[in-house]
């Protein structure tokens, strides 16, 4: 079991985190219980090196389901990645309020839209909350009844 879990944690720090998600899998069929380390790399690796949030989230849903508590090092990488998020968020807005013409919330919406991202709530409000801001109210009544045809629906 220990050298699974070497391996896992060295392929996720090497951003090798498809051969970590196979060498898990591995574990599984062989029946081979991964522990608090196993998950933590494999969420720092989908999370932090990947960026796919929901597959961290799974991840950390396995580690739950597997009746394993969450350490230091599990709300560590939920925190950088949030922390990334937000910084992402604030340029973001910074760059809205000054009215730099590079970015452009229906655009960006857009792009997200085509390489089939998964928009949750929160995506949505930064969209919508740059576009008024903008005042272009027009694109917000757009993306409102678009989140509505999604799975995700607006705060109320």
């Amino acid at each position: 079991m220990v050298i699974y879990i070497t391996i896992i944690n060295g392929v996720c720090k090497d951003k090798l985190v498809s051969e970590a998600c196979d060498l898990y899998c591995v574990m599984a069929v062989k029946e081979i219980s991964a522990d608090v380390v196993t998950y933590n790399s494999l969420i720092y690796g989908l999370c932090i090196v990947e960026g796919k949030v929901k597959e961290a989230k799974n991840t950390l849903a396995l580690m739950l389901k597997a009746h394993l508590k969450p350490d230091v090092v599990t709300y560590n990488n939920g925190r950088l990645f949030f922390n990334e998020v937000k910084n992402a968020k604030q340029v973001f807005k910074a760059m809205a309020q000054r009215g730099d013409k590079r970015v452009d919330e229906a655009i960006l919406f857009k792009e997200m839209h085509q390489k089939n991202m998964v928009l949750d709530t929160v995506t949505y409000n930064s969209l919508v909350d740059g576009l008024c801001k903008s005042g272009r109210i027009p694109y917000v009544w757009n993306l409102i009844d678009e989140m509505q045809r999604s799975t995700n629906k607006c705060n109320r």
